[in-house]
């Protein structure tokens, strides 16, 4: 009776899971800091460090989905595993009961960046160490999709308020449209960093052909971005725009490693974010200028060549000329 009595009054799975979620947030607390501090734990105990993840959650977004995760997946475990949902007992819920229910999820349809998010929650709550590959989950690419950069009619039959973040995203880094959905190494929060030295935040990049880059925000949405994402600390990897194979691979190795989420689920074909890099290019250009002692116009007469250059690194070119065609005139 007095079991009875203990089992009924305990939480039940769905808050204990809340509950262990409140237990891990640090939120507007550094992840430097306290990479930092689990680094010399780890130090200290002999144990491997992985510089790529923390065991808390500082940013607020990733904790509101996170919250939705646990309201699905308990949902489902209530339906679907009532022998479990009634121990009210955390650790019974194991590797299988989760990627059996993952696997449900994929199979209607849910997109790649849902069934990754969740997974992530199940393993940041339950420390179940899922993957993608051991629970036979499928890693879902979007079909490329070709368009024109001409201004079209059906270009503004969407509703821009549903992709308000996005827009907001692409008119401060300029990104290309892959890095949003569909590109192997599409932005996570871990993507953006800010330069310990300079306090200049940046996002990195691997798109088109597989080069890497660093773009910087604009100053006018650096705060933005601050206040809405996990921004950790860092040094820039690029040295004048250049880089090479191994900062490259190390970027690749960070970014496989790390345990933040995708930031964007959907971006319709229907935004035409070729006019918001050329915004992009073109509000840089003037920053950039603005922060010149001397400007030399030595480029076709009419712009600053060493600017240009800085411009076209941000955005992913090599040509002086495609930069001023494309995106400056």
């Amino acid at each position: 009776m007095e079991g009875g009595e203990k089992l009924a009054r305990q939480k039940n799975l769905r808050i204990q899971m809340h509950d262990k979620l409140n237990s891990i947030l640090k939120i507007g607390e550094s992840r430097h800091e306290h990479k930092k501090i689990a680094k010399r734990e780890a130090l200290k105990n002999k144990e491997t460090f992985n510089h790529a993840k923390t065991k808390y959650i500082h940013s607020v977004t990733t904790a509101e989905n996170y919250r939705q995760s646990i309201e699905n997946f308990t949902g489902w475990l209530k339906e679907k595993h009532q022998e479990i949902w009634s121990t009210k007992d955390l650790s019974n819920i194991d590797k299988s009961v989760a990627y059996e229910y993952l696997r449900e999820r994929e199979e209607k349809k849910q997109s790649a960046w849902t069934v990754s998010r969740e997974m992530s929650a199940l393993n940041k709550i339950l420390e179940l160490n899922l993957t993608k590959k051991e629970g036979g989950l499928s890693v879902r690419k979007r079909e490329e999709i070709v368009r024109s950069r001409l201004d079209r009619e059906h270009d503004r039959k969407f509703n821009a308020e549903n992709y308000k973040e996005q827009i907001e995203f692409a008119k401060a880094f300029g990104l290309r449209r892959e890095s949003f959905i569909k590109g192997d190494y599409r932005v996570k929060e871990s993507s953006l960093f800010k330069d310990r030295e300079t306090g200049r935040l940046y996002v990195s990049l691997i798109e088109k052909g597989g080069r890497y880059r660093e773009a910087p925000c604009l100053e006018k949405y650096q705060s933005v971005m601050e206040g809405k994402y996990d921004v950790y600390e860092r040094e820039t990897f690029l040295n004048n725009g250049n880089v090479d194979k191994n900062v490259k691979n190390a970027y690749i190795e960070f970014y496989k490693q790390s345990d933040s989420d995708y930031l964007f689920d959907k971006y319709t074909n229907k935004i035409d974010n070729h006019a918001y890099r050329r915004e992009y290019a073109q509000e840089l250009y003037k920053q950039l200028i603005n922060q010149k002692e001397e400007v030399n116009y030595d480029y076709r007469n009419e712009y600053d060549s060493e600017v240009v250059k800085q411009v076209s690194e941000a955005l992913g070119h090599s040509r002086l000329d495609v930069t001023i065609d494309s995106y400056l005139k």
